[in-house]
């Protein structure tokens, strides 16, 4: 029987003053929200040095965050998690979440196989590679975010529609950054923006010193703002 929030912990109401994990493997577990873990209520853990593997939810395959929570996850694996909706690693809506060193690897998910983003994250010297989703982006998916941070992370050879890091109504700081070998079946193989008719505008991103190189279809799709010392 699968949890409603957290297949193995709900973090509810916590700071990080009084919720902290270290070394800890979070394998096999199922929930609705958040298969490993689900952070909500103006939480704020410190989640460190452990893995999070094969588990299962509908949003949040390895960690659901929602509901202005501000926890800091370092040196984290996440692996073979799949989310039957949105973040199959992870789901971020409404919080900002400082990922630091955290590798994201073969994680699957409806949209956004490594992460989905709605909040205002801040995501550092991370890996993403072998992510896939049937939808949207393979690595990250940000929606309706003005203010999410990439910098000093790696986005290889993950598979999806709309390519390794998909931007709707989105914005992201992208800096120092390798996207390379990510493959797309729509287009924007390493960048994708989204645009419909109710939002025909395009929200470019903000690319410094980052290499886009080796993406198929091609590198990237929609507008961007050329920041300086980018290899595209």
């Amino acid at each position: 029987i699968a949890a409603e929030y957290g297949g193995a912990i709900w973090i509810r109401h916590c700071s990080n003053e009084s919720f902290t994990l270290r070394y800890c493997s979070f394998s096999g577990n199922i929930g609705n929200t958040g298969g490993g873990i689900a952070c909500t209520g103006n939480s704020s853990p410190d989640i460190s040095q452990s893995t999070f593997s094969k588990n299962i939810a509908n949003r949040g395959g390895g960690i659901y965050i929602s509901s202005i929570c501000e926890p800091v996850v370092s040196d984290c694996e996440f692996s073979s998690n799949t989310a039957e909706s949105n973040g199959g690693g992870m789901y971020n809506a409404q919080s900002s979440v400082l990922l630091l060193r955290c590798s994201f690897t073969d994680n699957f998910g409806e949209t956004a196989g490594g992460l989905y983003n709605s909040g205002n994250p801040e995501v550092l010297h991370c890996d993403f590679s072998g992510n896939s989703s049937e939808n949207k982006g393979a690595a990250i998916s940000n929606f309706n975010t003005l203010r999410t941070l990439i910098s000093h992370c790696s986005f290889r050879k993950n598979t999806a529609p709309n390519g390794a890091i998909c931007n709707q109504y989105s914005t992201p700081i992208i800096s120092n950054c390798v996207i390379q070998d990510n493959t797309a079946s729509s287009a924007g193989g390493g960048i994708f923006h989204f645009v419909s008719d109710i939002f025909p505008s395009d929200y470019p991103s903000e690319l410094s010193d980052t290499i886009v190189c080796g993406n198929i279809p091609d590198q990237i799709d929609g507008n961007w703002n050329d920041n300086g010392n980018n290899y595209v």
